[in-house]
């Protein structure tokens, strides 16, 4: 009886206090994603003459991620970012459309984990993030007449987003995540006395090797 009590004991220890994410806990991630956003564009020519035009964006695209995490608490760990990501987009401008054209470029920032659930071999969590991006274009413009323009325009500005997803570990430091969430950005270009302001949020979808050391 006593053997039995003991075994049960420390399986329900086990149980109960088996963790993933701890203080002093490092996490790194790497892995590969899809992005499906739409959002507004607008250009501005300082001229003269002065004009303004205001349309749609929308774009889709494939990104790649890396991540590491530091615990500060069994429910929370925070770290930094760096992505890649290349996005098919299109720009429509009243009677002005674009061909689909890669905006693509990096970005970096800070981000943190609140750990839902937190198992030794498995944890849910909710991400917030933000962060700075530098993207570039080589697009093609058509104005209805057959009359075509390449241009080459580069963006820089604010990147964020929040995700959920779990982490599942085969063993002691190897598994996978899953994530899902939101991502933003705000971006805009300044050339040519031609300033180009692009508003984007949507769906991103990631998934990819999950590594954590320490616990």
């Amino acid at each position: 009886m006593k053997k039995l009590l003991l075994i049960v004991g420390v399986v329900a220890s086990t149980l109960t206090f088996g963790q993933s994410n701890e203080s002093g806990t490092i996490h790194v991630r790497v892995g590969v994603g899809f992005d499906i956003s739409g959002g507004s564009a607008e250009i501005t020519m300082d001229g003269p003459p002065a004009a303004t035009f205001s349309g749609d964006a929308a774009a889709v695209g494939v990104m790649y991620s890396l991540k590491a995490e530091y615990g500060l608490a069994d429910a929370f760990s925070a770290g930094i970012f760096v992505k890649r990501a290349g996005l098919a987009t299109v720009f429509t401008y009243g009677g002005f459309s674009s061909d689909a054209e890669i905006l693509g470029g990096f970005g970096f920032g800070v981000g943190g984990s609140w750990y839902a659930v937190n198992k030794d071999k498995f944890n849910f969590y909710l991400a917030p993030s933000v962060g700075y991006t530098t993207l570039s274009m080589d697009y093609k413009i058509s104005d209805g007449n057959g009359n075509i323009k390449t241009t080459t325009t580069n963006y820089s500005g604010l990147i964020y987003g929040i995700n959920t997803g779990v982490n599942v570990y085969f063993g002691d430091v190897a598994g996978m995540f899953f994530d899902l969430g939101y991502a933003g950005r705000m971006i805009s270009s300044t050339e040519d006395e031609v300033t180009t302001d692009l508003s984007l949020g949507g769906v991103e979808f990631s998934l990819g090797l999950s590594l954590k050391f320490g616990n």
